[in-house]
């Protein structure tokens, strides 16, 4: 109810922006929504039944273990992705999209929904499993509640930010810079990605606060800790996307599809390998995890990836705990 709430207010807001607002925003956020429906929905479908378990068991240690488990393994796939999306915005766009009728102008304002929505992709990933861990305790209303507040507040924060755009060309050029579409003529359409990935955050943020009395103050600086280790190695990782996107930029012609395609590539591997080289330095246990599955499932390639030993959750665990 909630979201059908803020789907029918946002869309009448944005029928007075120009012509195709509407449309871009809904490219963008589908998009933005792949890495949410990957690795938020499936991680939270596939925790949902442990976590009911030990809920109706009365097991509030074992419910919040899991839940605890589950947010690491969310966000160790979910930061990254953010950094990515974010660095690697145009080429997604233009790869999937930059064709046909879809003008260049499109695609630079489509990025820029884009971007501000990866922003915004953890919060997004996290949000089904925390509602599902609500669930799990037959608590429907705490929810309801947070989310009816959420969609209230990105239905004010998106007129407030149209307001400011329409009054303000001062912030409509500091807003335009920040995602360099300062040129365009209509950018208005920026308020709604930009006022849900704030009203998600909040969101996340007030469930994980009425969910704090599953977990013990240690494991709560265990999170932070780990979260803080995966927030740096993301932001390594987006800095050698950037970085690969300058390099290669001289030897492919970014004209073409072909040429795009393989910045992007080229950038989106290197950026990948250096976030999994800082996940094996901080020894996350997801990294450990998925080079022993790739070794079994990828025997070829087991000569040249990294062993992980049989004590590979507890030094995976001791390495989020640092």
């Amino acid at each position: 109810m909630a979201n059908q709430l803020q789907l029918t207010v946002l869309t009448a807001i944005a029928s007075a922006f120009a012509a195709g607002s509407i449309a871009v925003f809904n490219f963008a956020t589908n998009l933005a929504f792949v890495p949410v429906g990957v690795i938020g929905i499936s991680f939270a479908t596939a925790a949902f039944p442990a976590l009911s378990r030990a809920a109706a068991a009365g097991d509030r240690r074992r419910f919040g273990a899991t839940l605890l488990r589950t947010i690491q393994q969310v966000l160790f796939f979910a930061l990254p992705a953010s950094a990515l999306f974010l660095v690697l915005r145009a080429h997604i766009v233009r790869v999937v999209l930059g064709a046909g009728a879809f003008t260049w102008e499109d695609t630079r304002l489509t990025a820029a929904l884009l971007a501000a929505s990866a922003v915004g992709v953890a919060a997004y990933s996290l949000l089904p499993l925390l509602v599902r861990a609500f669930f799990a305790t037959k608590d429907t209303l705490t929810p309801f509640v947070i989310a009816v507040a959420s969609a209230l507040l990105t239905i004010g924060l998106t007129l407030g930010l149209r307001w400011g755009l329409d009054a303000s060309s001062d912030f409509r050029g500091l807003l335009g810079g920040v995602f360099r579409v300062a040129d365009l003529p209509d950018i208005r359409i920026l308020a709604l990605p930009i006022a849900m990935t704030v009203a998600v955050t909040f969101q996340v943020s007030v469930l994980l606060f009425k969910l704090r009395r599953d977990f013990s103050g240690e494991e709560l600086r265990h999170l932070a800790s780990g979260a803080f280790r995966l927030a740096i190695s993301s932001v390594a990782a987006g800095g050698t996307a950037w970085g690969t996107l300058q390099v290669v930029a001289g030897g492919v012609a970014q004209e073409t599809f072909v040429g795009i395609l393989l910045q992007g590539f080229a950038a989106g591997i290197a950026g990948a390998a250096v976030f999994f080289f800082f996940a094996f330095t901080f020894a996350f246990p997801e990294a450990q995890r998925l080079m022993a599955a790739m070794r079994r499932s990828l025997p070829p390639l087991s000569a040249v990836l990294p062993r992980s030993g049989s004590n590979t959750d507890e030094e995976g665990r001791r390495g989020m705990e640092q």
